[in-house]
């Protein structure tokens, strides 16, 4: 110690306060310092050898310092952890950013070879396949019965709502006694043609019967064919009694004609030879020459009268004729007339066309009209297939086709159903379709069913129902998640090196 003094004369050990100073500047400058820790103590150790090789050794003044050095009160292990702490810092850096470095890595590598599911988002609406029956009236009127409520099942056939009938009951009765009375002048009319004793009434008068119309009619008919075969047949006998009289009145000309001549046979040779007087011979001429043109008119009376008789009969056939083609024509028009007032009235009673539930009711009040075409009400078919109806945007419609898997997601069943449900694309529009609202932008149709594995990731117990809001994913193939973030990135970057 003393010989290092000497070799050293400028070293001169440091006051007690000087040593004190120097303990808290080396204190208060460890922790900015910590990151440079190591490589500050290899440089000062590195100096401190270099500087033991140049110089001879310090004397050691530990053991001459006075007792105030240990003002800082200061253990000799933290003085020893102060040494080793930048050495395990940085030691623990590199640890860190190796495993964020093997982190990135790992994160880069399956961003670059896992595939992921590429697809397109629409949203859906479940609905009916086929849609919902519309119930709807065509003539209107006033509700005077309403026999269902939103809900409730009804079967095909079952009556919903019942409108008064008033106006078209007696506009189908009206019609009904015209095309009752034509149908049996009909009848009669064509016995009259084909010269029957009878009529014979058809049978679809005849159900009409238990109206009294029928029977009404049917009787009146039946008297005017008697009185005018009557009236006929009166007519004809008085032409055949003229034709038989006429007839009978030649007849007995011809025999006097004959005797006449027979007499003017013997007198004509004893006139000539003056036997008989010539005045007499001529008299008898003259009456057969009467009786000659009294045969002639009697052949012509009964002629005319058989023609009479004859041309009564044509005359009425045709009329009869006439009349029938008339009649047959104006129940032609009263048939149409009368089945459109048969539906109508029908129609005041309105049935359930299929079996299904009652949904969308929008008539609630006895009395209330209706509007021609007005909907009423709807009716979910029971037992239809249930699709989901998805709106594919235009400009992704060349990706989705028939077959393709699809991802749904039903909103109503969010937190107890899976988060994907499989679905399957059955049918895609062949048009755009574009709608009256201009906020909407048209769309193309896809129709998505569940599958059967779909079914039963959903459960029997949430079954779909019309109306539900639905988010379909149709699945279009694959990518990584590193062509998801740099296709987009590429596709700016080649749009704006090619823009002017």
């Amino acid at each position: 110690m003393q010989k290092n003094s000497a070799l050293n004369p400028t070293t001169q050990p440091d006051t007690p306060a000087k040593q004190a100073e120097n303990t808290a500047a080396e204190t208060q400058g460890a922790a900015p310092g910590a990151e440079n820790a190591p490589h500050e103590a290899e440089v000062e150790t590195k100096t401190g050898a270099e500087k033991n090789q140049a110089s001879p050794p310090l004397p050691d003044t530990q053991d001459k310092l006075p007792k105030a050095r240990k003002v800082e009160d200061e253990p000799e292990h933290v003085t020893q952890a102060e040494h080793h702490l930048p050495r395990e810092a940085h030691r623990f850096m590199r640890i860190g950013l190796l495993m964020l470095l093997i982190l990135f890595g790992g994160f880069a590598f399956w961003a670059a070879t896992m595939p992921l599911d590429a697809g397109v988002p629409a949203p859906g609406t479940v609905i009916v396949k086929g849609k919902p029956k519309v119930i709807s009236h065509l003539y209107g009127g006033t509700v005077k019965a309403i026999h269902v409520q939103d809900l409730q099942p009804v079967k095909q056939g079952e009556v919903l709502i019942e409108l008064d009938d008033t106006q078209a009951r007696a506009d189908y009765d009206s019609l009904l006694k015209q095309y009752v009375a034509a149908l049996a002048e009909k009848s009669r009319l064509e016995a009259e043609q084909k010269g029957l004793d009878h009529i014979d009434f058809p049978e679809e008068l005849k159900q009409y019967g238990a109206q009294g119309e029928a029977d009404l009619q049917m009787a009146h008919q039946q008297a005017l064919f008697a009185s005018r075969r009557a009236a006929m047949q009166a007519k004809l006998n008085v032409y055949r009694q003229t034709e038989y009289s006429a007839k009978a009145d030649a007849e007995s000309k011809r025999e006097q004609l004959k005797l006449v001549e027979e007499q003017l046979k013997g007198m004509k040779s004893l006139a000539d030879e003056g036997y008989v007087a010539r005045d007499k011979y001529l008299e008898l001429q003259r009456r057969a020459l009467e009786l000659r043109n009294a045969i002639a008119r009697a052949e012509d009376q009964a002629r005319n009268a058989h023609l009479n008789a004859q041309n009564e009969i044509e005359q009425a056939r045709k009329e009869v004729a006439t009349q029938l083609a008339e009649t047959s024509q104006k129940l032609a028009v009263l048939r149409e007339k009368l089945l459109a007032a048969k539906d109508k009235l029908d129609a005041m009673v309105i049935r359930a066309p299929v079996s299904g539930r009652i949904n969308a009711l929008n008539v609630h009040t006895i009395g209330s009209a209706i509007r021609p075409g007005e909907p009423l009400m709807e009716i979910i078919p029971g037992g239809a297939p249930l699709v989901i109806e998805v709106h594919v945007p235009s400009n992704m419609i060349d990706r989705v086709k028939p077959g393709q898997k699809a991802d749904v997601q039903l909103q109503n069943y969010a937190i107890d159903a899976p988060v994907a449900i499989e679905g399957e694309v059955v049918s895609v529009s062949a048009d755009l379709i574009k709608t009256k609202d201009t906020n909407t932008p048209p769309y193309y149709i896809a129709y998505v069913v569940l599958t059967e594995k779909g079914r039963n990731e959903l459960g029997a117990d949430k079954p779909l129902m019309p109306g539900m809001p639905a988010s379909v994913v149709i699945k279009t193939g694959e990518r990584t998640l590193l062509e998801y973030i740099v296709h987009p990135l590429l596709r700016r970057i080649h749009m704006a090196l090619t823009e002017e």
